[in-house]
């Protein structure tokens, strides 16, 4: 039987005392007692936020709002900035999974522009992944392909044969 975690909630780093993230992708504002433009005091409510997708990636986004300031920001980079830090320079979000609506903790890292490809690759999501024949119409197969780049590049080992065949042959007729 699996034992239910708890989500855990602390404060986003710059929106202290007005909303929190939780270590399973989620963004809630907290109760508050605000003061009225007429000077009375209103109680706020917490509530759970209900991201909206961004059109032109997907990515989950949220609207965060406190007295002079509003912001729209991405649920990923606020989850990463609450329970790992701020983003080191020349880093980016990373999904492991490749999946923009999990922003779980344990599937968000920082890391390098090379590393985002790499998820991409490995989990079939980068269009080149796809292919399943070389240029010249080899079958991408176990036998048939060799990797280098660490794993990040396959190459279709029929053409390699045939294009240092034709080399050798090049450089004996010369």
């Amino acid at each position: 039987m699996h034992e239910h975690t708890p989500e855990t909630w602390k404060p986003i780093p710059g929106w202290e005392g007005y909303y929190e993230a939780s270590d399973a992708g989620s963004i809630r504002s907290v109760d508050r007692t605000v003061t009225c433009k007429n000077g009375t005091q209103k109680h706020l409510k917490g509530c759970l936020l209900s991201p909206s997708t961004n059109g032109k990636n997907g990515y989950l986004k949220v609207t965060l709002a406190k007295p002079g300031t509003k912001e729209q920001r991405f649920v990923h980079a606020l989850i990463l900035e609450t329970f790992v830090g701020p983003r080191p320079a020349g880093l980016e979000a990373r999904h492991l999974d490749d999946s923009r609506s999990n922003n779980t903790i344990a599937n968000l890292r920082w890391g390098t522009r090379s590393e985002n490809n790499y998820d991409r690759v490995a989990n079939g999501g980068h269009p080149l992944a796809a292919k399943t024949h070389c240029k010249h119409g080899h079958e991408f197969t176990p036998d048939n392909i060799y990797w280098t780049g660490g794993g990040r590049h396959r190459h279709c080992k029929r053409c390699t044969l045939n294009r240092n065949a034709k080399y050798k042959a090049a450089k004996r007729a010369a």
